[in-house]
């Protein structure tokens, strides 16, 4: 009885001897497949991932407009702002620009062809751009039935945006114009007014081509750089005309042929002057030949007539009114270019179709 109890005590300790190396042998194992394991895989994908955000980081770049995106109420914010695309395309490695639009609670025609004059030169300098939209729902609805879209992808997928209507025209060129497409979209916009198939506009092709021409002419050497672009918008009455020329500016090419141009009687004349004056057809052409600097002249006859509506013209520093001279003033910021925005209402086109000869 003794010698059956003490074997019972033995076969219970083997057993736990056995589970106890049991146990140690699967532990061991799993030490083994742990240290077979690479230590800093994690470490090695976050280091990667920091790699990838450095570099999409240092070819990338988010240009943020102002809140109250309105180049006619807001115009310094607005062009710094497009100062501020200029000097990010000069960098050579920046290949990516997304333009924030989030944070918009205002926006108009007029800031957004500017905008588009500087996607057009992103175009030709081979550099991707996205466009985020606005969360305010009056400025997204603008963005969509403007068109502006139309030269845009959404960011992440990629893909180009689509709209349902086709309110806006836009063309856009470098070294040469295209009279079909301006003679096509004059065409458009009488149609548009006066509900008359196939009638031209002679005072709005003319100034168009006139714009186009000195862009043409005095921008810079660089085909790239002789950019301009024209946007159309119809809206319910009228229809608004933009057109923006990234060359020098009118008042630094005339400041081109010498001070002496600028000398007054009571002294030297201010930016605001000299523009009216070139308009006023004061001063000669650069390439000093009779037959040319009717450009801005003619600019300045149609719109004194009412042949078109609310002529506004910004360059260098001077925002210049030509409806109504006394808001003209001299900017805090500089414009590399000339930007001209009017209107045409059906009354525009009665008025030039029953002038006096």
């Amino acid at each position: 009885m003794k010698y059956s109890k003490r074997k019972n005590i033995q076969l219970f300790h083997k057993k736990i001897l056995r589970s106890i190396k049991r146990s140690n042998k699967i532990k061991k194992q799993i030490r083994i497949q742990r240290s077979q394991r690479p230590r800093f895989k994690i470490s090695e994908n976050n280091d990667n991932r920091d790699r990838e955000r450095r570099k999409f980081k240092n070819i990338s770049s988010t240009l943020i407009p102002p809140t109250n995106f309105s180049l006619i109420e807001n115009t310094e914010q607005v062009i710094q702002f497009i100062n501020a695309v200029d000097k990010v395309k000069t960098k050579r490695h920046k290949k990516i620009f997304k333009f924030e639009l989030l944070d918009v609670v205002n926006i108009e025609i007029c800031a957004l062809s500017l905008l588009l004059t500087k996607i057009n030169e992103l175009s030709s300098l081979k550099k991707h751009y996205f466009c985020s939209m606005p969360r305010n729902l009056m400025c997204r609805k603008i963005i969509e039935d403007s068109g502006f879209l139309d030269q845009m992808r959404k960011v992440g997928s990629n893909q180009k945006h689509h709209r349902n209507n086709d309110n806006l025209m836009v063309t856009r060129g470098f070294d040469k114009t295209d009279n079909r497409a301006t003679g096509l979209m004059v065409k458009k916009s009488v149609e548009y007014l006066t509900l008359e198939k196939g009638q031209s506009y002679r005072p709005l092709y003319s100034i168009i081509q006139e714009i186009c021409s000195n862009s043409i002419e005095h921008g810079n050497n660089n085909i790239e750089e002789k950019n301009w672009l024209m946007a159309v918008n119809f809206k319910k009455e009228e229809i608004e005309f933009t057109l923006t020329d990234i060359g020098e500016g009118i008042i630094k090419t005339i400041k081109k042929k010498g001070m002496d141009t600028f000398k007054h009687s009571t002294g030297l004349m201010s930016s605001e002057e000299v523009l009216l004056k070139s308009f006023e057809k004061q001063y000669n052409s650069r390439t000093l030949d009779i037959n040319r600097n009717k450009g801005l002249p003619k600019i300045y006859d149609v719109a004194s007539k009412n042949y078109i509506e609310n002529l506004i013209v910004i360059t260098n520093n001077v925002l210049m009114d030509f409806s109504n001279l006394e808001k003209t003033r001299e900017l805090k910021i500089n414009f590399n270019g000339t930007f001209y925005f009017w209107k045409l209402t059906k009354n525009c086109i009665e008025k030039w179709r029953t002038r006096t000869i």
